[in-house]
C-alpha cells in the first residue's frame, strides 16, 4: 500500500480527461512532489554544510607558550673573551689572504717573464723572416 501511495505520489499523472478540475488536481500534485523534492535536497546540503562545518570547526583550546629563558646576563670577561676570538679569526684570515696576494704576485711575474721571452722569440723570428725575404 505504501509503495503504491509513493509510487503515485512521484509519477505524472496519466489522466486523459480535459476537465478543468482533473488538470487542477494534478497541478496541485506536481507542486506537492516539488516542494517535497526541494525540501530534500534542501536538507541534504543543509546537513552536508552543517557537518563540514563541525568537523573543520577545532575544538581544542590553542596552547600558550612561555617566553623562552635565555639565561642570566652575559658579564665583561665573556665579552672580551669574545672579542679576542673574533680578533684571533681575523688574523687567521688576514693571514691566509696575505698568502694568496703573495703567491699570484709570483705567478704574475712568472706570466709576465713568460710574456716577454714570447715577444723577444716573435721578434727575432720576425727579424729573419725579413732577412730571408730581402735575400
Amino acid at each position: 500500500m505504501m509503495k503504491k501511495s509513493l509510487h503515485q505520489f512521484f509519477s505524472r499523472g496519466q489522466n486523459e480527461s480535459l476537465e478543468s478540475d482533473t488538470k487542477t488536481q494534478l497541478n496541485e500534485q506536481g507542486q506537492a512532489r516539488n516542494n517535497l523534492i526541494l525540501g530534500a535536497a534542501l536538507l541534504v546540503v543543509m546537513v552536508g554544510f552543517g557537518l563540514f562545518w563541525f568537523i573543520s570547526n577545532p575544538t581544542a583550546t590553542p596552547v600558550k607558550h612561555s617566553a623562552p629563558s635565555l639565561g642570566a646576563v652575559l658579564d665583561d670577561e665573556y665579552t672580551r673573551e669574545d672579542a679576542q676570538s673574533a680578533e684571533r679569526s681575523n688574523e687567521r684570515t688576514l693571514e691566509q689572504l696575505a698568502k694568496q696576494v703573495k703567491g699570484l704576485s709570483e705567478q704574475n711575474a712568472r706570466l709576465l717573464e713568460q710574456s716577454d721571452a714570447q715577444e723577444d722569440k716573435a721578434a727575432a723570428a720576425a727579424l729573419t723572416w725579413e732577412q730571408e725575404k730581402s735575400a
